[in-house]
């Protein structure tokens, strides 16, 4: 098999040939048992450096010939296999990371961040719940606390509402005898009522003949002058008379 690692190949030639020496009988002089050419065997295996043919006029940059092998001679024939290489392998490998890989690990950020969030609020509600459950607390042991002080009360407000009883019940008795003056009140009002009536009836009455008495002697007083008016001029003339005659 043959990798796109196992040989450093020219980038200018378009198509390669690459051939193989397979020794049918273990190699040559001092390699008995080498088997075959591998995919790492130009780089790996430095006791066996076996021929590479390459067509394009171009040879491999790792110089290697059948005397730089340390090869004297050849024990069998050998025969050459042709090789052809996929041109795609050549490309440089793309070793950027996956678009997916980075999102699953945004996610798992989010994620994270979320649960750890609602692990606060978690713990600030147990915080707030806890709170709560010491103001009850304190208001229970208060209202207990309040529940004594009523026991020690209620005798208190019993007598107190004995004391309001028997004055309630002094009261009902002077209601009925405020109720009895109430009625002589009533019925004296009730007749006073009707004497103002009558007098009102009376002062109508009363008015009505002033009115007339007014009138009366308001014609009087007119008469009167009239006839002091007619004494004066009678006068004038008796003294008139008088003072001729003499």
């Amino acid at each position: 098999s043959f990798s796109s690692c196992s040989a450093a190949i020219p980038r200018s030639a378009k198509r390669y040939t690459v051939s193989t020496s397979l020794c049918r009988g273990g190699g040559g002089v001092g390699y008995p048992r080498l088997g075959c050419f591998g995919s790492r065997s130009l780089g790996g295996n430095a006791g066996c450096k076996p021929k590479l043919a390459i067509s394009g006029r171009h040879l491999l940059r790792d110089g290697y010939s059948p005397s730089s092998m340390g090869v004297r001679g050849v024990s069998r024939p050998c025969t050459i296999t042709p090789i052809t290489i996929n041109e795609q392998l050549l490309q440089p490998l793309r070793l950027e990371l996956d678009p997916n890989v980075q999102m699953v690990k945004y996610q798992e950020k989010e994620q994270i961040k979320t649960l750890n969030n609602k692990f606060a609020s978690f713990i600030d509600k147990v915080r707030f719940l806890e709170q709560q459950n010491k103001v009850l607390e304190t208001k229970w042991s208060f209202l207990q606390g309040q529940q004594h002080c009523k026991n020690n009360v209620m005798p208190m407000l019993e007598a107190y509402i004995g004391n309001l009883k028997k004055q309630l019940e002094a009261l009902g008795c002077n209601r009925a005898q405020l109720e009895t003056d109430l009625k002589a009140a009533q019925q004296v009002l009730e007749s006073n009522k009707k004497m103002y009536k009558d007098e009102c009836s009376q002062c109508t009455c009363t008015e009505s003949e002033f009115i007339a008495l007014k009138k009366d002697a308001d014609c009087f007083f007119l008469n009167k002058a009239e006839l002091q008016a007619k004494v004066e001029s009678l006068k004038e003339e008796v003294e008139f008379l008088r003072m001729f005659y003499e």
